[in-house]
Parts: C-alpha cells; sequence; structure tokens
C-alpha cells in the first residue's frame, strides 16, 4: 500500500482580513503572517507539490492539519477546494492543525466543511474535537488512525493535547490492530514525543503517547506543525514530520512523502520512505527532487 504525507500548506490568504474584530489571540497570528508569515508560503509552490503529489497515485493521502492561517470561518471554507484537488474523501484523510482550530468558533466549520475529509462519525461532529477522535481507517493490510491533538489554547501558546479519554480510545484501537496483524500507522498534527518543540508549542501528553505508542507497537507516526523535515527512529518505528507543503524557506522547501508497506514472507512488513521536495531553478520554476529513502522492516 502506498501512502503520502503532506501537512501545513496554510494555504488561505488574510490580504482581505483587517484587525478589526479579531480576538487578541487571532490579532497576534494575523500580525505574524503580515509581518513574516506570508513570505514563507507561496500558493504557485504548493500548486507545484499538489499536482506532483496527485502524480504519485497513492493510494491514501494523509494531510495533518493547518489548512489556514487563523481558522476563521471564511479561511475553513476557502480550503475546501484544495482538499478536492487530492482527490476524493475516500482517497484523502485529515486532522486538523492548532491553526485550523485557533478559537472555539472553528470547531463548527471544520466540521462542516472538512468533515467527510476528516472522516467523522456525524453523531460525534456536533461536541467537542476531542470527542470526534480518534478516527479509525482500516484497510487490506493497513490500518490509520487519526488522532486531534489540536484545540483552542490560550493566547501566545500553540500548544496540543489528546486528554486521558482519547489516550484511551487510542490503546484500545492500536490493541486492535496490533492482535489483527496489521501495520498501524497513526496520523496527528503535533510532535508525538517530547523535546522535539518547545513548551509553549508542544503536546502536553507527549509523554503518555510515546507510552502508548511503544506499549501497543505502533509502526509509524506522521505529524506536521514543525515545518521541518526530520526522522525519529525508535525501535522499529519511525516517526516523521515534513516540512509545509507550501513553503519557500530555503532551509525546508514545500515537501511531501511517500511511504511504501509491503508484507514481507516473516509476516512483518518491509517499509520504504521516500522525501521529495520542491527546489528553485530560476525563482520562479521549480523541480521535484528526491531527498532522502530510508528503507526498514517494520513488525515481528
Amino acid at each position: 500500500m502506498r501512502l503520502l504525507h503532506l501537512t501545513d500548506p496554510h494555504l488561505t490568504s488574510l490580504e482581505n482580513q483587517s484587525l478589526a474584530g479579531l480576538s487578541a489571540k487571532r490579532s497576534l497570528s494575523y500580525l505574524s503572517w503580515r509581518r513574516k508569515r506570508r513570505f514563507h508560503h507561496d500558493r504557485s509552490a504548493l500548486t507545484d507539490l499538489t499536482e506532483s503529489a496527485c502524480r504519485e497515485q497513492a493510494d491514501q493521502i494523509l494531510v495533518s492539519g493547518d489548512l489556514t492561517h487563523i481558522g476563521l470561518p471564511d479561511e475553513i471554507r476557502a480550503a475546501r477546494p484544495w482538499l478536492e484537488s487530492l482527490g476524493p474523501p475516500e482517497r484523502v484523510m485529515l486532522v486538523p492543525g492548532n491553526h485550523d482550530l485557533m478559537s472555539r468558533d472553528s470547531w463548527g466549520p471544520v466540521a462542516a466543511h472538512w468533515g467527510d475529509y476528516l472522516h467523522l462519525d456525524p453523531h460525534q461532529a456536533g461536541g467537542t474535537i476531542q470527542d470526534a477522535f480518534p478516527v479509525v481507517r482500516e484497510f487490506e493490510d493497513v490500518v490509520v488512525i487519526g488522532v486531534a491533538s489540536a484545540h483552542p489554547t490560550p493566547i501566545l501558546l500553540a500548544s496540543g493535547s489528546l486528554g486521558e479519554a482519547q489516550l484511551e480510545r487510542l490503546e484500545a484501537a492500536a490493541r486492535g490492530v496490533r492482535e489483527r496483524g496489521k501495520f498501524c500507522c497513526v496520523l496527528i498534527h503535533h510532535p508525538p514525543v517530547p523535546g522535539v518543540v518547545s513548551r509553549r508549542r508542544a503536546l502536553a501528553d507527549a509523554a503518555a503517547l510515546e507510552s502508548l505508542l511503544e506499549r501497543q507497537s505502533v509502526d509509524l507516526i506522521l505529524h506536521g506543525h514543525t515545518h521541518r523535515n526530520e526522522e525519529i527512529a525508535v525501535g522499529g518505528r519511525m516517526i516523521y514530520s515534513t516540512a509545509s507543503a507550501s513553503s519557500v524557506a530555503a532551509h525546508a522547501p514545500a515537501a511531501y512523502r511517500v511511504i511504501d508497506v509491503e508484507r514481507d514472507a516473516d509476516g512483518g512488513w518491509q517499509v520504504e520512505m521516500t522525501l521529495k521536495c520542491l527546489a528553485s531553478t530560476d525563482g520562479q520554476h521549480r523541480r521535484l527532487e528526491l531527498v532522502e529513502q530510508t528503507r526498514w522492516h517494520a513488525g515481528p
């Protein structure tokens, strides 16, 4: 099975937005966008990367959030066509990021406009974000579990948490995957282990999640939030973050990862990860470059 990971496209624009009527938290994020962040993300780079990603013929495209900048209802609505450009909901799975859920008024539009890509149970979409997750999608040999780490936080914080109830449901779901002998991938926005980002931006219950992932022998974790390409290997488990899908930063240009999973003769899994990034040739035209490949064995 072929999985493809995209994250943090920040694809919306705030050009027609003003500070008037914005909350204090949204105002600070808006000013950050106007001063610097809008120069780090480029819609044409996202378009180039998206077109290339769609040519990879992945069975599932996994998106780990931050489609918007400040989670306004109009931004959330405007991001829907990009999701549709990736493919129909049965081929695309999304978990939201902290920018998507910046305020309490974000979750309703997220559930309404992205609900089929989040694969929400319609009966749970009316509650809190943590009530609606985890989401489990089961395929022939692979199970993808989406968890919700993002939720509205106080001003100056971009942290996340899963909460005790969601952690319990995640453990039960992951245990079931292990018992059925399938490959288990977890999709999350925030880094799932401590120490990757500052406390202000970290997952509050990362230590509990890390322990859970080890107990239940989860094979692969994909996350966003850091806007960096990083790899963490823990035993046979791999953790990957991927640069923003719209980034034009020289140190971390727009990227995606392709992960091919095949069962081997021993009952385990042969896994190959390929990282591809956009490289600028003349400041306007970009080409896709294969940057890194990693192969490993997962499972028994």
